[in-house]
């Protein structure tokens, strides 16, 4: 069997990423996704036991907007999770699911964005809520527990389709007028650039000198 099929299909997402990646809108990284799913039910049925497509397209796109000269490390406390340490600033690095701990609990934030040793940003990644307004509580009472430890945290909530109407949507834009530190994003159907939806989100401005490929 030939070892490197699977690097390869990786490795074309993210050439692809990198080589759009200032015209790349949220709409269009919605749509890789959901054709990706279509194929998988071309091939076996359905798209059932598939997972983490979603938080890779977000998590490269957001290696590349930062400027893509990473190398791979260890995260603390960690046998299996690896960080990205930039090689330009060795005081950032970011991560996907590294574990976060509070007091006696362990937080997973989907992305985090660390500088100075310090959790400086995180994302959290939704396909969509399928626990409907409850869901998005349990999101922000996590994101809150964080913000209580980390008081210059920002935070990103990317839901890939929500519809724009309903009991759900005006909660998600209630608490963003109510937490300055709190943002969301609709991918579905938005003709945003994924980088200034990253950018302002995450609000990379505030702590690193950002650069763009």
């Amino acid at each position: 069997m030939n070892k490197k099929i699977g690097k390869q299909f990786f490795e074309e997402i993210d050439s692809y990423i990198k080589k759009n990646l200032q015209t790349l809108t949220c709409s269009q990284i919605y749509d890789f996704y959901y054709f990706f799913w279509e194929h998988l039910r071309e091939f076996k049925g359905n798209s059932n036991g598939f997972t983490g497509l979603s938080e890779l397209l977000v998590f490269r796109s957001l290696y590349h907007l930062l400027g893509g000269s990473f190398k791979r490390i260890k995260a603390s406390r960690s046998n299996w999770i690896y960080e990205f340490e930039s090689n330009a600033d060795k005081g950032i690095r970011i991560g996907q699911s590294v574990p976060i701990y509070i007091n006696d609990k362990r937080i997973y934030p989907d992305i985090t964005i660390n500088n100075l040793e310090r959790l400086k940003a995180v994302a959290q990644i939704k396909l969509y809520l399928t626990g409907g307004i409850n869901e998005v509580f349990n999101e922000i009472e996590k994101l809150k527990a964080l913000r209580a430890n980390y008081m210059d945290l920002r935070a990103l909530l990317i839901i890939f389709e929500l519809s724009k109407e309903g009991k759900i949507i005006n909660q998600l834009k209630e608490l963003k007028d109510n937490l300055p530190w709190f943002h969301f994003d609709i991918l579905k159907q938005n003709n945003d650039f994924i980088t200034t939806v990253l950018t302002k989100g995450l609000g990379l401005n505030e702590f690193i000198k950002f650069k763009r490929n």
